[in-house]
């Protein structure tokens, strides 16, 4: 990149100072309607890929605004399978949804020992 210009705002410049100073002069035997020909279909490409960041951007925010909608809903229905008399937290609809029962979930009672092993140095 010649003085930090990208190859499309270079290809104007060129175009532009072509148009100005030299109109019907050849360059690389080309006339500047043929180099500016030429250049379209990348200036075109690059344009084309500016649109579809942008969509991808407003795309993946509309998914992580969706992501939060899916999760309360999740929530919600779980939540309510968990307090329902027919089938709560042990039962295999709960189950079935990918969590784990109550009754094989651990006490939640940890005793670590107090005894430490020496290792040999």
């Amino acid at each position: 990149m010649a003085n930090g210009l990208q190859p499309d705002e270079r290809a104007d410049k060129i175009l532009s100072a072509w148009t100005e100073f030299a109109p019907d002069a050849k360059f690389g035997g080309m006339t500047k309607e043929e180099f500016a020909a030429k250049v379209k279909a990348f200036t075109d490409t690059r344009e084309q890929v500016k649109r579809t960041e942008l969509k991808l951007k407003a795309d993946n925010s509309a998914v992580m605004d969706a992501d939060k909608v899916t999760t309360a809903t999740n929530q919600l229905v779980v939540n309510a399978m968990k307090g329902d008399p027919n089938f709560g937290e042990d039962s295999e609809l709960y189950e079935g949804c990918g969590y784990i029962r109550k009754s094989e979930k651990a006490s939640g009672l940890h005793r670590n020992s107090k005894t430490a092993v020496a290792t040999p140095h």
